[in-house]
């Protein structure tokens, strides 16, 4: 009988130097192994027990099955490595909202594995939505894309919060939170400011969790004349670059900007009064 693991999730590194605009190049890992996950029949969990009967689910679309499955593609475990089929289950996966599978996307992204171009927009969009979705590490991840200034304009407020997020729901490596609040020292601002911004993040997380129900539509009267309909109008294709996740034995070399805060603008001298 095999035994399926969830594998690790990596969170960004966030390195904090002097002041000065020196690309810092660090490898920080944070590896969250999950409980594994018992193959079995019985009981309410998943129903294969064999690489088998576990691809026969992952091609009737079982997100949990989908996302095991593209691990052992991936990593050449039990099967055949297959990059591009492994990529086909992990999205199968996440637009299902398979936590993990959404993460990983992100990392693929991030990353730009396999020749494909990083895209760090794509990545933090990723990692936001598994942090609604309960994934502490793309709380954590989206909070240092910010502080560091990749995928979106930097900001440090914005940043800091959502790190103090991710330090509540247990994912702060390398105490990055002190690292931050000590480099803005001279922006006390800053700091009140993401402290206050941290409720109303909380908010709009729960709010995109759990969105509120669409309202009933209003009846017609038998007698009325019913309302114009508007022609459909066709989708626009969205088109995402495929990518590819890696499960090296090393957490991949990140470049994280330093943060460099501007010195505060002196205040004016006024001209010395007349004798």
């Amino acid at each position: 009988m095999s035994v399926i693991t969830t594998g690790p999730r990596w969170v960004l590194a966030l390195v904090l130097t002097a002041s000065t605009s020196t690309l810092v190049q660090a490898a920080t890992k944070e590896a969250v192994t999950m409980a594994p996950v018992l193959v079995s029949t019985e009981g309410g969990g998943p129903r294969w027990e064999t690489v088998e009967q576990l691809a026969a689910a992952a091609k009737e679309g079982d997100p949990v099955a989908c996302f095991q499955y593209a691990q052992l593609l991936e990593n050449g475990d039990q099967v055949e490595a297959n990059p591009e089929l492994a990529l086909t289950y992990y999205r199968k996966a996440a637009v299902q909202d398979h936590p993990d599978a959404v993460f990983r996307l992100g990392k693929i992204a991030h990353d730009g594995l396999l020749g494909q171009p990083q895209n760090f927009v794509r990545a933090l969009d990723l990692y936001r939505k598994a942090a609604t979705l309960g994934v502490p590490e793309g709380t954590y991840n989206v909070g240092a894309m910010n502080v560091s200034g990749r995928g979106t304009k930097r900001n440090y407020v914005e940043g800091l919060a959502w790190l103090l997020l991710a330090a509540e729901q247990g994912s702060d490596p390398n105490d990055s939170v002190a690292a931050v609040k000590k480099r803005l020292k001279s922006r006390p601002d800053y700091i009140t400011r993401a402290a206050n911004r941290l409720a109303g993040l909380k908010a709009e997380l729960a709010a995109a969790a759990n969105p509120a129900p669409a309202a009933k539509p209003k009846a017609i009267a038998p007698d009325a004349p019913l309302p114009a309909v508007a022609p459909p109008v066709k989708p626009t294709p969205i088109n995402i670059a495929p990518a590819r996740p890696s499960f090296s034995p090393g957490a991949p070399t990140i470049g994280v900007p330093s943060i460099s805060i501007p010195p505060p603008t002196p205040k004016p001298v006024p001209p010395p009064s007349e004798p």
